[in-house]
C-alpha cells in the first residue's frame, strides 16, 4: 500500500449556500463510491452550514500564539498551542499537539498577520481490485485526513463572518409594566419579540441577508519587528475573532441575573422618587443621565420615611424633625453671612498686604536667578580650571602611567562640559564624586602585579603601588596594563598614587595634592553644595599646578622586538616580519640582519644593514633575506633618552659594517659599537632559523568526479604559494594546473574533474625545491544527497567546498542553510535531486514545504 499524499484546499465554491441533498435507500439498491460520498457530503455540509449560520466563525479554544526569534536571524518561529476553531465556511480546525513553523518575512515587513487554513489530504493510495495492473494507473486514495495550513500574510486578509448587533432593541418595562406582571409573560409576546425583530428585519418586511465567506480563514494574531532591534515578536491585537459557544452565554446571563443591585455597572443619577401604593411597594425610578438636579422628589402616604442604609441601620426622616432642622439651618445661614462681612474687610487687609509680598517676591526671584546664574558660572569654570590643570600634568609627565591618567582626567573633564553637567547642580555632584567609567592603561614594557590588597605597577625604572582600600571602585588586569572602573574624584587620587616617586611638591607649607583629593572626597560625601564641591575641586588643582618633575628620574623609554616565525624556508623568498614597539626612541630605529656566515644584510638580502620607519609607538618590516639555511639573528637598536646614536657604524658617516667574521663576532662587532659607557641606546636582539622548504599533500587514496579539493602543509611563511599540477601518471603532461595560496603553514587547491575519464591519476605539489606526489583512483560521480564532490578521506574539510548559497530559496534562512550544509547538501543539485519526504524530516518541516523547496532548487540550477 502506498503512503502517497495529495492535498485540496477549500474554494469559494465550497461555502455557498445550497440546498441538501441525501440519498433515498430501497431494497435492491445498487451503491456506488458516489452515494457513499454524496451520504458523507450531505451530512458534512449540514454541519459545515449549521456552525456557519448559527455558531459563527472564530476561535473556539486555545491557539495561543508565541514567537521565538533573535536579531540577525531571517526566519521567525511560529508556535501556535493546541486548540480549535471554525472558519467562515463552517469548516472545523482542530490542532491536537499544536504547531511550529517557520516564516520568512520580506525585507521591507514591519507586520505579519498569521492565519489558520483549513486543508484537506487525500492518503493511502491503494489499488482498485480488478484493475490488472497493480497501482500503475488503476489506484484511489483511501482517506481524508482534516489539516490546517499556519499562514503569514504582511497585510490582513478580510474579516470573517461577524455577528450584526448595531441594530438591537430590547423591551421598555413601561409597555410591559401596563399589560401584566412580568412573571406571567409567554415568549411570544409581542414585546419580548422585539430582540429578534430589530436583529433580522423592522417588522420582517426586511431580513438579514445570509453572511458570505469568500476566502476561509481563522485569524490567529499580529506579529511585529522591533525598529531598533529587528526582532520580530507577538503584540497585543484585539482583532481575533471568537466562537460564542453555550457556555459563554450561560455565563454572561447567570452574571447578569445575580447581580441585583447594578449589572450594567452605570453611574445614575436620581431624577424622581414615586411611592406607589403602600410603604412596603415604594420604589425609585432612576435614569442614565441627570438633566435637572432640582427635580428629585420624595413622597409617601406616612408621616415618616425609613431609609434603611448598607450597615444595616434605618434612619427615620419625620415633619417635625425636618422643620427643626430647616430652621436650624436658617439660623446658621444668619451665622455665616455675618461671618462672611468680617471676611471681606479682612481680604482687603490681607490684598493690601499680599501687594507688599508680591514685590518682595519679585526681589527674592531676581536675587535667586542671579544666585543661579552665579553658581552655574563657578561650576562650568571649575572643570574647565581641571581641564587645565591636568592637561599640564599629562604634558610634563608624558610617557609615564601617571601622564596617562591625568590625560584621561582631562579627557573625562571635557566630556561633562560638552554635556553641560554645570547647568544643573545634582548632575555636577553626580558627574565628579557619583558616576563611575571605565578606563584602560597599557604601554610597551608596563608590568602589573595584582594582589589581594594591593597592586604594584611597573615601567621601565619606576614603580608605584594602589591599595585597594583607597578606592570604591574596581582594578582588572588585562593582556599590557590594568583597567579600572572609578568615579572622577577617585581617577585624580589615582594619579597621586602613579606620581610618587616622579613628582614633588615646589611649595613645603602647603596642602598636598593627596590631602586636597580626600579634602574634595569628604565633601562630596557629606552632601556639600556645588559652591562646596567648586571650592574643594579648586584645591586639588592648585596643588596639582604645584607638583614638579623630579630631576634624577626622566621618562623611561620602551623597545621591543620579535619576528613573526621561528623558522623561514630558505632560498624561496619566503618571507617573515620582524616588528615590535619604539617609546620615545625618535622617528626610527636601525635593524642588522646577521647570516649565518656574519654576512650583515638588508630587508631584500643584500649587503647593508636597515632603517626603519617607527609609526606612532609601533614598526614592522618584512624580510626575504634567507637563501641559506641556519641561524639568522636581528638587532634592533632605538635612540635612547638622548634622541641620539651612540654610532653610525653600516650607515652614512659611520664605519663600514665588517666583513670575514663569523655569526657572533659580527653580532659583537655590532652591540660593543652601541655600548660606550655613556651610551643608553637600546638594543633588542631576536632570532630565527631558516630552514630547507618543505610540502606535504595530505593523504588520500579515491576521490568522486566533480570538484576535487587537495589539501596539504608546509613550513612556508603566510602568503607564499605552492604550484599544483594533475597528470594520468608517469612523465605524462599535466592536464590540470593550480596554485595554493599559504595560509597558518596550510594551503589547498581545488580541481574542477567533472569531464575528467576515472581511472589513476598523481597530484604534485612544489614550492622552490620541496615537493610531494599523492597517487589516486577518480571514481565516478555519487547520487543523491550525498557529498559526491569532494575527496573521499575521513578528515575532509567541507567548509572548504564552494557551496551554493540555498537562503535564496524561500522558506531557508540561515538556521535551515546550515542544517542542509551539515546534511550533505551543498550545491542546488544536491537539493533538486533530494527526496522531499527525508528533507523534511532532516529539517523538521512540512512535506509541502519541503517539495515548494525542491522544486525552487530545481529551477534555480536550471536558471
Amino acid at each position: 500500500m502506498s503512503t502517497e499524499e495529495t492535498e485540496t484546499g477549500v474554494t469559494p465554491e465550497d461555502c455557498e449556500l445550497e440546498r441538501f441533498e441525501r440519498n433515498h435507500y430501497f431494497d435492491g439498491k445498487l451503491l456506488t463510491a458516489r452515494d457513499m460520498a454524496d451520504e458523507q457530503a450531505y451530512h458534512v455540509d449540514r454541519l459545515a452550514t449549521l456552525a456557519r449560520y448559527v455558531l459563527g466563525d472564530g476561535v473556539v479554544c486555545g491557539l495561543s500564539v508565541s514567537v521565538a526569534h533573535a536579531a540577525g536571524e531571517e526566519d521567525v518561529t511560529v508556535t501556535v498551542s493546541p486548540g480549535m476553531a471554525l472558519d467562515c465556511c463552517g469548516n472545523l480546525v482542530v490542532l491536537e499537539d499544536g504547531a511550529t513553523e517557520d516564516v520568512t518575512p520580506g525585507s521591507t515587513d514591519t507586520e505579519l498577520y498569521l492565519y489558520l487554513r483549513y486543508r484537506e489530504c487525500f492518503r493511502e493510495s491503494v489499488p482498485i481490485p480488478n484493475s490488472g495492473d497493480a497501482c500503475e494507473e488503476a489506484c484511489e486514495f483511501n482517506r481524508v485526513l482534516e489539516v490546517f495550513d499556519v499562514v503569514a500574510e504582511s497585510s490582513p486578509l478580510g474579516d470573517g463572518v461577524d455577528p450584526s448587533l448595531g441594530s438591537m432593541a430590547f423591551p421598555r418595562e413601561g409597555d410591559l409594566a401596563a399589560r401584566e406582571p412580568a412573571a406571567d409573560l409567554e415568549g411570544d409576546d409581542p414585546e419580548l419579540l422585539r430582540i429578534a425583530r430589530t436583529y433580522h428585519g423592522n417588522h420582517g418586511i426586511a431580513r438579514r441577508s445570509c453572511p458570505e465567506c469568500e476566502d476561509p480563514h481563522v485569524y490567529l494574531g499580529r506579529l511585529e519587528r522591533d525598529a531598533d532591534t529587528g526582532v520580530w515578536d507577538v503584540v497585543a491585537d484585539s482583532g481575533t475573532d471568537f466562537v460564542y459557544p453555550n457556555e459563554l452565554l450561560y455565563a454572561a446571563i447567570s452574571r447578569h441575573s445575580a447581580d441585583f443591585r447594578n449589572p450594567h455597572e452605570t453611574s445614575l443619577a436620581v431624577l424622581d422618587a414615586v411611592v406607589s401604593g403602600d410603604e412596603s411597594s415604594a420604589r425609585v425610578m432612576v435614569e442614565d443621565e441627570a438633566t435637572d438636579a432640582e427635580a428629585v422628589t420624595l413622597s409617601a402616604d406616612t408621616e415618616y420615611i425609613d431609609i434603611d442604609t448598607p450597615g444595616g441601620k434605618t434612619i427615620q426622616l419625620t415633619t417635625e424633625g425636618i422643620t427643626e432642622l430647616a430652621s436650624t439651618v436658617s439660623d446658621l445661614q444668619d451665622q455665616v453671612n455675618d461671618l462672611a462681612g468680617d471676611v471681606a474687610d479682612n481680604t482687603t487687609a490681607i490684598g493690601e498686604n499680599a501687594s507688599d509680598i508680591a514685590d518682595n517676591a519679585s526681589d527674592i526671584a531676581d536675587n535667586a536667578s542671579d544666585i543661579d546664574r552665579l553658581e552655574r558660572y563657578v561650576m562650568d569654570k571649575t572643570l574647565k580650571y581641571k581641564a587645565e590643570c591636568f592637561g599640564g600634568l599629562a604634558e610634563t609627565f608624558h610617557g609615564t602611567v601617571a601622564g596617562d591618567v591625568a590625560a584621561a582626567v582631562v579627557e573625562r573633564t571635557w566630556r561633562g562640559i560638552d554635556k553641560e553637567v554645570y547647568e544643573d547642580a545634582e548632575e555636577f555632584r553626580e558627574f565628579v564624586g557619583g558616576t563611575s567609567a571605565t578606563h584602560e592603561f597599557d604601554r610597551p614594557g608596563l608590568d602589573v602585579t595584582m594582589g589581594r590588597t594591593e597592586m604594584v605597577v611597573e615601567l621601565g625604572d619606576h614603580s608605584f603601588v594602589v591599595t585597594y582600600a583607597d578606592y570604591d571602585g574596581e582594578f582588572r588586569e588585562t593582556d599590557d596594563g590594568f583597567e579600572v572602573e572609578l568615579t572622577l574624584v577617585e581617577l585624580e587620587r589615582l594619579v597621586g598614587d602613579a606620581l610618587v616617586g616622579l613628582a614633588r611638591q615646589s611649595r613645603k607649607d602647603a596642602t598636598t595634592y593627596p590631602e586636597a583629593v580626600t579634602e574634595l572626597e569628604d565633601v562630596l560625601d557629606h552632601g556639600g553644595t556645588p559652591l562646596d564641591v567648586a571650592i574643594a575641586q579648586d584645591l586639588v588643582c592648585e596643588t596639582a599646578e604645584w607638583l614638579e618633575a623630579v630631576e634624577d628620574i626622566g621618562v623611561p623609554g620602551v623597545l621591543t622586538a620579535e619576528v613573526a616565525a621561528d623558522t623561514v624556508a630558505a632560498a624561496v623568498d619566503d618571507s617573515v616580519t620582524l616588528s615590535g614597539n619604539a617609546v620615545e626612541q625618535g622617528d626610527d630605529v636601525r635593524v642588522y640582519l646577521v647570516g649565518p656566515n656574519g654576512e650583515f644584510l638588508d630587508a631584500d638580502g643584500d649587503e647593508g644593514a636597515e632603517t626603519v620607519d617607527v609609526d606612532g609607538e609601533a614598526f614592522a618590516q618584512a624580510y626575504t633575506a634567507f637563501e641559506e639555511p641556519g641561524p639568522y639573528v636581528f638587532l634592533v637598536v632605538g635612540r635612547g633618552r638622548d634622541g641620539v646614536y651612540a654610532s653610525d657604524i653600516g650607515f652614512g658617516g659611520g664605519p663600514d659594517l665588517p666583513t670575514g667574521m663569523s655569526q657572533a663576532e659580527a653580532v659583537d662587532a655590532v652591540l660593543s659599537s652601541y655600548g660606550a659607557d655613556d651610551a643608553d641606546d637600546p638594543v633588542v636582539r631576536v632570532e630565527t632559523t631558516g630552514v630547507e622548504p618543505t610540502v606535504d599533500i595530505d593523504d588520500f587514496t579515491s576521490a568522486r568526479r566533480g570538484t576535487v579539493v587537495v589539501r596539504g602543509t608546509t613550513n612556508l611563511a603566510d602568503g607564499n604559494t605552492v604550484d599544483l599540477g594533475l597528470r594520468s601518471g608517469g612523465r605524462a603532461p599535466f592536464i590540470r594546473q593550480a596554485t595554493a595560496t599559504v595560509a597558518d603553514r596550510r594551503w589547498s587547491a581545488p580541481f574542477d574533474l567533472s569531464n575528467v575519464e576515472t581511472g589513476q591519476y598523481t597530484v604534485t605539489a612544489s614550492a622552490g625545491s620541496a615537493s610531494d606526489q599523492q597517487a589516486f583512483t577518480l571514481l565516478p560521480r555519487g547520487t543523491g544527497p550525498v557529498i559526491d564532490d569532494v575527496v573521499i578521506r575521513d578528515d575532509v574539510v567541507r567548509d572548504d567546498i564552494v557551496r551554493d548559497d540555498f537562503t535564496v530559496i524561500s522558506g531557508i534562512g540561515e538556521a535551515r542553510a546550515e542544517a542542509l550544509n551539515t546534511a550533505g547538501f551543498l550545491t542546488m543539485r544536491d537539493v533538486a535531486e533530494a527526496n522531499p519526504r527525508e528533507l523534511a524530516d532532516e529539517l523538521g518541516i512540512s512535506r509541502r514545504l519541503a517539495r515548494e523547496i525542491v522544486r525552487e532548487a530545481d529551477e534555480r540550477r536550471s536558471g
